[in-house]
C-alpha cells in the first residue's frame, strides 16, 4: 500500500474541505459483519459522524452513521487500496478519555498502526491526501497502535510521515523511548531500535517486525 502524501493547511481554509468530495469504489464493513460494495465518500474529517455513499454510480446518495460502521476500504484511480477504521483512540495525556475517530491504516495485522490527521482529501489522481496544520512549516501527525486483544488504539508517537526523511533524525530519540514503552514484550526488537538499527523513518517496518514477534509462541 502506498503511503498518502500530506498537505499543509491554513486554519482559514478548513471549512472548504467539505465540498467537492469524490466518490471512490470500495467496501463498507458494518459492525454487524455485513459488507456492502459501494461508491464511497471518504470521511473528510477524522471525527465525521456520517458517511455518504451510493450503491451504484447512478443511484441516489445515501447516508450511514459512522457508529454503524467498522471500516471503509476504497480504491484510487491508480489502483491503490486505502483502509479507514472507526476505532477508539486514547491519547497519552488523557488516558481515561476514549473517542472514536476515522483512522487511516498504515500497517494491518494482529497489531494495527494508524495515523490520525484531522483532515483527509482526494487529489486529482484519486489518491488520499493527509491534511495538517503545521507549526513553523513542520508537519506533526499522531500515530496510534491497537494491539491484539484490545479494542483501543493507544498513542504511539508523533512526527512527520515515515518516508519524509528530512526531519527524522530529530525524532529518533523520542521514538526509542516510545518503542521501549509500547513494544517492551519484544525485547530483541527494542534492542535493535535502541541501537538505531531501526529508526523513526522505519516506523512501518518496526510494526511489521512487532507483528511477527508477537505472533510467535510464548510472546
Amino acid at each position: 500500500m502506498k503511503t498518502p502524501t500530506f498537505v499543509t493547511l491554513a486554519l482559514l481554509f478548513i471549512g472548504e474541505l467539505a465540498s467537492g468530495q469524490k466518490l471512490l469504489p470500495g467496501k463498507l464493513t458494518y459492525c454487524s459483519g455485513e459488507t456492502k460494495d459501494a461508491f464511497i465518500e471518504i470521511p473528510y474529517i477524522c471525527n465525521a459522524k456520517k458517511i455518504r455513499f451510493k450503491e451504484t454510480e447512478n443511484s441516489d446518495l445515501l447516508v450511514v452513521s459512522s457508529s454503524e460502521l467498522q471500516s471503509i476500504s476504497v480504491l484510487s484511480t491508480t489502483g491503490e487500496q486505502y483502509v479507514f477504521e472507526y476505532v477508539l483512540i486514547r491519547n497519552l495525556l488523557t488516558k481515561k478519555a476514549k473517542k472514536r475517530f476515522w483512522s487511516f491504516v498504515l500497517v494491518s495485522g494482529i497489531n494495527t498502526l494508524y495515523i490520525v490527521p484531522w483532515f483527509y482529501d482526494i487529489n486529482k489522481q484519486g489518491e488520499i491526501v493527509f491534511i495538517v496544520q503545521t507549526m513553523n512549516g513542520i508537519e506533526d501527525f499522531g500515530f496510534y497502535l491497537k494491539k491484539q486483544n484490545s479494542d483501543v488504539a493507544e498513542y504511539f508517537c508523533h512526527g512527520p510521515i515515515p518516508g519524509n526523511t528530512d526531519l527524522h533524525r530529530i525524532h529518533d530519540g523520542v521514538f526509542v523511548k516510545e518503542c521501549n514503552r509500547m513494544l517492551a514484550d519484544c525485547p530483541e526488537l527494542v534492542s535493535r531500535i535502541k541501537n538505531y538499527e531501526l529508526r523513526y523513518e522505519k516506523m512501518l517496518e518496526v510494526i511489521r517486525q512487532y507483528n511477527l514477534c508477537t505472533s510467535l509462541p510464548n510472546q
